[in-house]
């Protein structure tokens, strides 16, 4: 572990889970819109036509089946910290 390969002693660990069932508010909803945002803004004219119009639908507001809409999103994180002491 890399912990104990820094010459620290590991002290604990804990795991943070953040569950939010479908149907999500829109504040959730835009996390969930973004990395669609950054693929059509990095690859922009690279992008095959049919991805890039995919993409377009997905980032549509009002496209009915874009994430801005779907009853069926959810947020599902999970995020573990490791501490550690000296020696």
């Amino acid at each position: 572990m890399v912990l104990v390969e820094g010459g620290l002693t590991p002290s604990g660990t804990r795991t943070f889970l953040t569950d939010l069932p479908a149907p999500v508010s829109p504040v959730v909803r835009e996390p969930a819109v973004a990395p669609y945002e950054r693929l059509r803004d990095g690859f922009g004219a690279r992008l095959d036509p049919d991805d890039k119009a995919t993409l377009d639908r997905l980032l549509d507001p009002a496209d009915a089946l874009s994430p801005h809409h779907r009853t069926d999103l959810f947020h599902l994180t999970a995020r573990t910290v490791h501490t550690a002491r000296k020696g």
